[in-house]
């Protein structure tokens, strides 16, 4: 987590995965442990110079205090789903 956000005011979260292959990757976001239907959005590809990709999931969001939000990647090569997660702590 780089920055906070303000209470209150819209924002945007991203989620970033880099240097796995074959390109097919799913991410999903959750709000509080639900999952969240609208407002995020998945970016285009990168390819990296080791032939490996990247690509960037961003979810626009206006948080509250005490709201938790997690990104969680799947891909065929991990053992178990990635998840990360921010929390807004700001009164």
């Amino acid at each position: 987590i780089r920055y906070e956000a303000d209470p209150g005011v819209a924002n945007t979260l991203f989620c970033l995965a880099d240097g796995f292959y074959p390109p097919s990757i799913n991410f999903t976001w959750t709000k509080n442990g639900a999952e969240v239907p609208d407002g995020a959005e998945d970016l285009r590809y990168g390819h990296n110079s080791d032939g490996t990709f990247r690509r960037m999931s961003a979810l626009s969001f206006t948080p509250r205090k005490g709201d938790v939000y997690s990104c969680s990647v799947q891909h065929r090569a991990l053992k178990r789903t990635m998840a990360r997660s921010w929390e807004s702590n700001r009164p």
